[in-house]
């Protein structure tokens, strides 16, 4: 429709045509599923804020979480200084493991000794201690 010299756009509901009403319902019923979808992101977003505020230290957070940056930029940071700190942990987490491997276990504290080794193999298993990964197989 050509809007010409003499057309006054509707104000009102009740003055769109039928095909208008249901083009207008429609319209408003996308927004309506667009905005509580915007709504729950954010509301996600925010609790994952709020989580990674708790469980990062403090150090962490004025380096690598800076406030008005994005959570992927958060996520990018937070992952650079994760790997140069793995990386610094990896000779401690190796002379854990010998040191784990090589000690025999006094009888009455075997169950202490059997945990201390799993724990000490699981972290040197994820700091990719390679003598840990082939002990793995």
């Amino acid at each position: 429709m050509t809007p010409s010299s003499d057309y006054i756009p509707p104000r009102r509901i009740r003055e769109l045509t039928s095909e208008g009403r249901a083009e207008y319902k429609h319209d408003i019923r996308i927004y309506s599923l667009k905005e509580t979808a915007y709504r729950e992101t954010k509301k996600q977003e925010q609790k994952l804020v709020e989580f990674v505020l708790k469980t990062v230290s403090a150090t962490y957070q004025k380096t690598s979480c800076i406030t008005g940056d994005r959570l992927d930029k958060w996520y990018q940071e937070l992952r650079r200084s994760g790997v140069v700190y793995n990386e610094r942990l990896r000779p401690e987490a190796c002379n854990k493991y010998h040191k784990a491997v090589h000690t025999a276990p006094k009888i009455n504290k075997l169950n202490e000794w059997v945990t201390e080794w799993e724990t000490t193999m699981a972290e040197a298993i994820s700091k990719k201690v390679p003598d840990a990964l082939d002990a793995q197989c």
